[in-house]
């Protein structure tokens, strides 16, 4: 019988990126969906592809009862976690089958 150290239950774009960190640091993961596919919801909302992030979004674009919710939640991805993630997206995209680009729209 084999063992896991993390068991996550849905295959979607939240359950994948926290399998993608807990085997970032080593541990032994299993993904259980009801899907045959993994991040079959992202392919079909996305039309084959995925939106990974928004590039040109500030706090300007979001309403809030807290205006400085944004704001503070926004200071936490820098320059340079962007460029971290921009590295890692085209292996995920690989890995997923997905389309990736960068658009101004949506």
């Amino acid at each position: 019988m084999q063992s896991f150290d993390v068991v996550i239950v849905g295959a979607g774009a939240a359950g994948l990126f926290c399998a993608g960190v807990a085997g970032q640091l080593g541990l032994k993961v299993l993904v259980l969906d009801h899907s045959e596919k993994v991040a079959e919801k992202i392919r079909i909302s996305g039309g084959g592809r995925a939106n990974f992030t928004n590039m040109d979004v500030t706090a300007a674009n979001f309403l809030s009862d807290n205006p400085r919710f944004a704001k503070s939640a926004l200071s936490r991805f820098t320059p340079a976690t962007d460029r971290k993630f921009n590295r890692m997206r085209p292996s995920i995209a690989r890995v997923l089958g997905l389309e990736t680009r960068s658009a101004k729209e949506g």
